[in-house]
């Protein structure tokens, strides 16, 4: 919902409508990378905005790690879930794939949503 709310679904649909269109390589290295690092960008405005909306960093949080490990039931499963998240961003290849990807890491995003819990913003936007 956030990335409709936030506009982020037009320019998707316009640069997805430019596939098959001929370039030169440069050019299409260099807008598949500025693509890229957009679309990471949308996905920690949408994680912001997915905080405001549930009010509440566990909350959301234990919705961010269910992406990648399924249903949580408890806050020890979130607590390991965390942990084996923290440990698989660790490295060098983490941050490379990350690059080449189209959403950061889990783990980052996670770090991000929490630094903006924690922002005069997001308490100005919670009404606290």
């Amino acid at each position: 919902m956030g990335h409709i709310a936030l506009g982020h679904t037009w320019l998707n649909t316009l640069v997805g409508g430019m596939a098959g269109v001929p370039m030169p390589i440069g050019a299409a290295v260099v807008l598949t990378f500025a693509f890229r690092w957009w679309n990471r960008a949308c996905e920690y405005s949408c994680d912001r905005a997915g905080l405001i909306a549930c009010g509440s960093l566990r909350k959301a949080t234990s919705a961010l790690v269910q992406l990648v490990v399924g249903d949580i039931n408890t806050d020890e499963e979130l607590r390991r879930a965390l942990a084996a998240i923290q440990a698989q961003d660790d490295g060098a290849l983490g941050s490379l794939g990350e690059l080449l990807a189209t959403h950061p890491t889990i783990a980052k995003r996670l770090d991000m949503l929490r630094k903006y819990a924690e922002s005069a913003e997001y308490r100005r936007l919670a009404g606290g």
